[in-house]
């Protein structure tokens, strides 16, 4: 699955597992964002990837991934004060590479991508929609939702059809991604961790 669409899920599954979990939303997103770092390892063998292979058999941390995922658990046993924390890391780990391998059965058909995002880009939506009672993070949330969705899609239209970069013999094809994702994770902190926002649209995530 491509980077706009992690970031998409990512906030939507963040809202949920915040609501649950009572933890504050803003880093509960963060470690969702920060989970889909892990495509930083297609840079080790970008010359096997056409941009359609599966990343589970080419891809070290994709290929490790259970065993990355149960290190966070098991640490997370031992290790009380951030327990939580490293369960989330889990989870958003995983919901990663469970996005990944359904890209992977649909063999990265364009038709079923963007099927596929419509309805996660519509669910997810729905989901802060529902949980943000605060009007103006909600809309602020929203907006940041689909703007990165839009700006991580036109990067791939441009590198793909307008640059017409190969992905198998240009290692620049495989930086864009997480560094775009790198510098959306921080706009998200700088919109969002401000105390206002905080008493504002996450303590009514709890009492939905």
């Amino acid at each position: 699955m491509y980077m706009g669409d992690h970031i998409v899920i990512s906030i939507g599954l963040a809202a949920i597992v915040a609501k649950i979990t009572k933890q504050p939303f803003v880093t509960v997103a963060l470690l969702f964002l920060f989970a889909n770092l892990v495509d930083f390892d297609h840079l080790l063998n970008y010359h096997l990837d056409d941009g359609t292979a599966n990343s589970m058999q080419i891809h070290p941390l994709h290929r490790y991934a259970p065993y990355i995922a149960s290190g966070f658990l098991l640490v997370g046993l031992c290790w009380k004060k951030w327990r939580t924390e490293l369960w989330i890391a889990s989870l958003a780990f995983s919901t990663h590479i469970l996005l990944d391998s359904l890209s992977a059965v649909m063999d990265y058909r364009i038709p079923l991508l963007l099927s596929t995002s419509v309805v996660t880009t519509s669910l997810s939506c729905y989901v802060v929609h529902r949980l943000f009672q605060d009007k103006s993070t909600r809309d602020r949330l929203l907006a940041f939702m689909l703007s990165s969705l839009i700006l991580c899609d036109l990067e791939l239209i441009v590198t793909v059809y307008v640059l017409k970069m190969i992905p198998q013999t240009n290692l620049f094809f495989w930086v864009i991604p997480p560094t775009l994702l790198l510098f959306l994770s921080g706009l998200f902190w700088m919109c969002f961790r401000e105390r206002d926002a905080v008493s504002g649209a996450f303590t009514q995530l709890e009492n939905v």
